[in-house]
């Protein structure tokens, strides 16, 4: 069984490595982007892409390509660390929030 599969809602067990990998990525664009209350609108003016482009990143049917992860991360204030992006909890290991 897989775990990360249990942890995304609408993923199955059965479901291949690659969707599992556009899922988590996006569920945590999403979650860094709320966090910093950003709009899919606003995150695609700042990544010159139309928010349609950034919904379909959020919810798992495509995948970024390398340039606009650095971009999204650096836009989202992760600067050039992608841990967050692969992360189960949506934060990097290591990294703490200044409280």
């Amino acid at each position: 069984m897989n775990q990360l599969a249990d942890t995304i809602p609408g993923i199955d067990t059965a479901t291949d490595d690659n969707q599992l990998i556009r899922a988590l990525v996006g569920r945590n664009i999403t979650r860094a982007r709320q966090e910093v209350g950003m709009t899919q609108e606003r995150l695609g003016e700042v990544l010159g892409v139309p928010r349609t482009q950034v919904s379909m990143w959020e919810r798992g049917r495509r995948q970024p390509s390398a340039h606009y992860l650095k971009r999204i991360a650096d836009a989202l204030g992760h600067g050039t660390d992608l841990g967050f992006l692969y992360s189960e909890n949506g934060k990097p290991r290591g990294r703490r929030r200044a409280s």
